[in-house]
């Protein structure tokens, strides 16, 4: 397997496989949830075999192996992928193939085989005997000489192992000779790659002082003067610090962030690791700010404020960065902080965190005396409204706040002490007590993700992982606003009960008063809105002229197009009236496909069957297009570009659809979850030719996506 697209799919067909093995034990076989599941993962697999005869997974050291290419770092650390790992172990599986000609009832069988005790499958013969006792000849497990393939198999798996153990040790000899300080090593791609996983294991297994070496050396690559060399260890860095701030190891990462500003500060290309970079800055200053560490924090946002303002000399690209930086910095928790400290000098930081203030104050929404002099609100869940509240009580709210998160995490890191010394069962006990906790205290974000951990944990505890699931969902139950479910029966009455739950408790409420821009034409927002009170107005506006589209009420959505596919706002909803409204956020979706939820479908049939301004849209559709589209065919060769204009990928072509003088629109067949990614950067390139008086011509022009919809 040579293609990244395939060992990917490969990855794909993993998650919808451990998504079944984990209901075929707590439902039916014809569960629903546990066919769609299975129909997912063929779907992939058989993609898999258009180009492939087999796909092979093999454990070796912890860690799989896919059709003999190691998966990076990102993909392996994957839940999903941990524990289809941890079932191969189990079961003593070193290697899994599945053949071209695969048939569903196979995935079927296999995966009932795998979900029995270990003892118990061990006591049949193992799982290889088990699924060729029910006639399954496309999934082979174990196989070697000695049960039935041929020599060619065995040699095949001997120098899949062999290249294996020589990449191993290639890895482990690059590593070394950067400790060295060697600087080879840094120009190697596979090296590079490895390079993050060996700097955790290090520390999770004690050796901090050789993982803050490897660092330090990474440090001084990000100096070099050749840029390849600075691209590898800046991706490398990227990735360590994605673990450090994922697994909360913040010391860690605050102990090496100083050679990381000092390298936003030099650097002068848009290097593909750069954004996610700086991202991990602006969390680690949010992170300081919150723990009054105002001097740290100010090293990183004064850079970004430097750069943004121009007195440290960037481009562009660079520059949009540290402004999305600030903006993204300056939420309300932070500068409610920040004010904390201004207004009481909290151990002398009222000068820093008013210099910080004023930094932040760049943002078109904020201001120092609307900072000073506005109220703070408490977080509103669904049908809750917001409520302003004093600052006494909102330094209250905010220490029980830490409190309450303080006891979560001490708590999970004892989990993981139990897990490190093979003490499932105490691990199991504390997080089923925390789940009732949790889900007695109406935290049901925290309550799943336990339960998701319980799962990971011990697969077998199927008592407790049962009984977890429906004190959850009692819970729940009784915590939904029956109000909220009576304005929306028409929604919730194709919804399962669990569905009807998890709908309502994704749901986020905000308020606004009257004369209120929720969102404005050319804004990116994805959000979907749900109007239980108050009245809103869709207008169009054409520089002064502005064109009323449709009043909304009580009852309806707002802003479908946005949320269902992938464009910005062609329109300016403002509040005609104080409203109240539940929002749900776009990466919902992704988190209910994961789960093999039906909500997105049914939620977008409610819409299809409600929808109310498609009449009027289509009515004004050629006063809001001030210019005529004129269909074209033909192909186009669209190449995706960041923000300094550098590709990301490898071009698509598609076909044409039309143009006009604004734009144009064309076809591509190209993944959903790639498109939202590239969507972020919305630039691309266009090539493509058109017949123009009689003859051809080539075009090669530049644009910004401004809409991607998807078409079944």
């Amino acid at each position: 397997m040579t293609n990244s697209s395939t060992l990917g799919k490969a990855v794909d067909a993993i998650v919808f496989l451990n998504a079944a093995f984990i209901n075929i034990r707590l439902y039916p076989p014809d569960s629903p949830m546990i066919m769609k599941s299975i129909e997912n993962a063929y779907s992939i697999l058989h993609g898999v075999f258009e180009q492939e005869d087999a796909v092979i997974f093999s454990e070796s050291e912890g860690s799989l192996v896919i059709s003999g290419q190691v998966m990076d770092e990102k993909d392996s650390k994957r839940p999903q992928v941990i524990s289809f790992v941890q079932l191969m172990l189990k079961h003593g599986i070193k290697r899994i193939i599945f053949k071209k000609g695969l048939e569903k009832s196979e995935l079927l069988h296999f995966l009932e085989a795998a979900a029995g005790k270990p003892e118990d499958v061990q006591k049949e013969g193992g799982v290889q005997k088990v699924i060729s006792g029910a006639g399954i000849k496309n999934i082979l497990v174990n196989q070697n000489k000695e049960d039935g393939t041929d020599e060619g198999d065995t040699k095949g798996s001997h120098e899949q192992a062999s290249a294996e153990r020589g990449q191993l040790e290639h890895i482990r000899s690059g590593i070394e000779s950067i400790i060295k300080g060697r600087d080879e090593a840094f120009r190697d791609r596979l090296i590079m790659q490895a390079l993050p996983k060996a700097v955790m294991d290090l520390m999770t297994h004690g050796k901090e002082k050789t993982a803050d070496a490897i660092i330090r050396r990474l440090g001084d690559a990000l100096l070099n003067k050749m840029e390849a060399v600075r691209g590898e260890a800046s991706l490398a860095f990227a990735r360590v610090g994605a673990h450090l701030l994922s697994e909360k190891r913040a010391a860690d990462m605050i102990r090496h962030y100083p050679g990381l500003v000092n390298w936003i500060r030099v650097e002068t290309i848009m290097l593909p690791a750069y954004k996610h970079i700086v991202q991990q800055m602006q969390l680690l200053s949010r992170h300081l700010i919150i723990k009054h560490r105002i001097s740290e924090a100010m090293e990183i946002i004064k850079t970004f404020h430097m750069i943004n303002t121009g007195e440290l000399k960037k481009d562009e690209s660079i520059k949009a960065v540290s402004a999305d930086a600030l903006k993204d910095i300056a939420r309300d928790e932070i500068l409610n902080s920040l004010e904390m400290d201004f207004q009481t000098d909290r151990d002398g930081l009222g000068k820093q965190a008013r210099e910080i203030l004023v930094m932040l104050g760049a943002r078109p929404d904020k201001t120092i005396d609307a900072i000073s002099g506005g109220p703070a609100y408490k977080d509103a869940g669904p049908g809750e409204k917001e409520e302003p509240v004093s600052p006494v009580v909102r330094d209250e709210i905010e220490t029980e706040k830490k409190a309450h998160d303080d006891e979560y995490f001490q708590k999970l890191s004892q989990v993981e002490q139990y897990v490190t010394n093979n003490d499932a069962g105490s691990a199991v006990k504390l997080l089923f007590e925390m789940i009732v906790k949790y889900a007695g205290e109406k935290d049901f974000e925290r309550a799943d993700v336990l339960r998701d951990k319980l799962m990971e944990t011990d697969s077998m505890a199927l008592s407790e992982i049962i009984k977890s699931g429906e004190i959850i969902e009692e819970a729940k139950s009784k915590a939904i606003d029956k109000a909220h479910l009576n304005l929306w029966s028409e929604l919730y009455k194709d919804l399962t009960e669990e569905e009807t739950s998890t709908l309502f408790f994704a749901l986020k409420s905000v308020r606004f008063k009257a004369g209120h821009a929720i969102f404005q034409k050319g804004d990116h927002d994805s959000r979907l809105y749900f109007i239980n009170r108050g009245r809103i107005k869709l207008v169009y506006k054409d520089g002064d002229k502005e064109k009323i589209l449709k009043e909304l009420k009580q009852g309806d959505m707002l802003n479908e197009d946005a949320f269902f596919s992938l464009t910005l706002s062609t329109t300016t909803a403002i509040t005609l009236t104080e409203v109240e409204l539940n929002y749900l956020e776009k990466d919902v979706l992704s988190k209910w496909e994961l789960r093999s939820y039906g909500i997105e479908p049914k939620l977008h049939d409610y819409y299809l069957r409600t929808k109310r301004i498609d009449e009027t849209m289509e009515k004004m559709g050629s006063g809001l297009r001030r210019h005529e589209r004129i269909p074209i065919s033909g192909k186009v060769k669209v190449q995706f570009m960041d923000s300094s204009g550098i590709p990301c990928g490898e071009p698509v072509t598609g076909a044409l659809s039309d143009i006009s003088q604004g734009g144009m629109s064309f076809y591509l067949n190209i993944k959903k979850e790639k498109i939202t990614k590239l969507f972020v950067e919305p630039r691309l390139n266009m090539k493509f030719s058109l017949m123009v008086g009689g003859s051809e011509q080539r075009f090669d022009q530049n644009g910004t996506m401004v809409a991607a919809i998807p078409h079944y």
